[in-house]
């Protein structure tokens, strides 16, 4: 190794991830367009759902589609990194 030499992992990184696929890298920017879309569909999906109770309806509610939309963001996210790009910071919570 000489002075001046590029010891950094970052080039190394860039060889190894470009055949693998996509490199995903920290970043504090927020996808607000699955973000958005996830919390409409979250409470259209608690609106819209009603289980049958006896003579009455449940719906699941805002709250309840919306977290279920949550989980379902946040499953693609794990098996599709580079899709709904949330901080780094909150992954780490």
């Amino acid at each position: 190794m000489l002075r001046g030499d590029d010891v950094r992992p970052e080039p190394a990184v860039e060889r190894a991830g470009k055949p693998a696929g996509a490199i995903v890298r920290p970043s504090d920017a927020t996808d607000f367009v699955t973000l958005g879309l996830g919390v409409f569909m979250g409470r259209l999906l608690g609106v819209v759902i009603a289980i049958p109770v006896g003579v009455t309806h449940i719906s699941l509610s805002t709250s309840l589609g919306t977290l279920l939309m949550g989980l379902l963001v946040g499953w693609l996210r794990s098996v599709r990194p580079s899709s709904a790009a949330s901080p780094t910071g909150r992954s780490r919570l």
